[in-house]
């Protein structure tokens, strides 16, 4: 920042004002060490004006300069947060994806055990159908096996109607 010489810029008049009054006090009287005199004070007045006009501009300068590295934080922050920012979307893709992957995964494990049960109890079906149809079996050929019985015993009968004699009964 600017260090400014408290009362030069009212010195730098007073000066110019001073140097202006001995050069021309020093002309009218021929005094020539006070003309010059004049002359240091009003150069002592330009010299302190253009040391305020060089102060000020440096610190215009400073504040650009503090300006420009504050823009260029702001840049490197909004970078920052960008790439934050994607890398956050990133890993929501990745969450997203598993969670994708997972879910898939557990719906082609129902549909195995889905399939795997209706396997079972397709097998369990023919299982069934084959036991009911040898009980079946079995029963016609109990009922066959009896009906034959039945009539060998009404043949011995009808044998030892017609041949009481007989011994096989």
């Amino acid at each position: 920042m600017s260090e400014r010489i408290p009362g030069a810029a009212a010195g730098g008049l007073v000066d110019q004002v001073v140097g202006k009054a001995k050069q021309a006090a020093g002309a009218v009287l021929g005094n020539d060490d006070l003309r010059r005199e004049g002359e240091l004070h009003e150069d002592r007045a330009d010299a302190a004006k253009q040391a305020a006009e060089l102060a000020t501009e440096a610190e215009r300068e400073e504040q650009r300069a503090q300006l420009t590295e504050r823009e260029r934080e702001v840049e490197v922050e909004r970078q920052r947060l960008q790439t934050e920012a994607a890398a956050d979307r990133q890993q929501q893709q990745i969450e997203q994806n598993e969670a994708a992957a997972k879910a898939a995964v557990e719906a082609d494990a129902v549909r195995k055990e889905v399939a795997v049960e209706q396997q079972a109890a397709a097998q369990e079906a023919a299982v069934d159908r084959v036991e009911t149809q040898a009980v079946r079996e079995r029963l016609a050929t109990e009922q066959d096996a009896a009906t034959i019985e039945a009539q060998a015993a009404a043949a011995r009968r009808t044998a030892d109607v017609l041949d009481p004699d007989r011994k096989d009964s």
